[in-house]
């Protein structure tokens, strides 16, 4: 996902279109998710940051699924990562933007309801 998003800055910047020392990024949900870790991956990339109820610990997120999300909890680790596989919580743990702030070196402004449990 974060290559993805390198890779269309990257373009946007080349059609010339794009100020490459004016490119924020924004997002919700996952969107957020994308947001938090590009900061943390590519923090010279952007300007600012916006992140707009995102998924910030990936611990937290599978911790907290809710009980109708339970019956595909095996597609969610397939497709996300199973926390009870030591390779993949090595993995989680890298790339859990909330465990890794002392990377974010650019303005972030996060939005987050305060009941939310993820």
């Amino acid at each position: 996902m974060l290559n993805d998003l390198e890779d269309g800055v990257q373009y946007a910047i080349s059609t010339g279109l794009v100020d490459k020392d004016r490119v924020a990024i924004y997002g919700g949900s996952y969107g957020g998710l994308a947001t938090l870790g590009s900061l943390v991956k590519t923090p010279d990339m952007y300007r600012c940051g916006v992140d707009y109820v995102g998924v910030s610990n990936l611990f937290t997120f599978m911790n907290t699924i809710p009980p109708y999300w339970k019956p595909f909890i095996a597609q969610i680790h397939e497709q996300w990562y199973d926390p009870n596989n030591e390779e993949e919580k090595s993995i989680m743990e890298a790339a859990s933007p909330a465990l890794n702030t002392d990377k974010i070196t650019k303005p972030l402004f996060v939005v987050q309801g305060a009941n939310d449990p993820r």
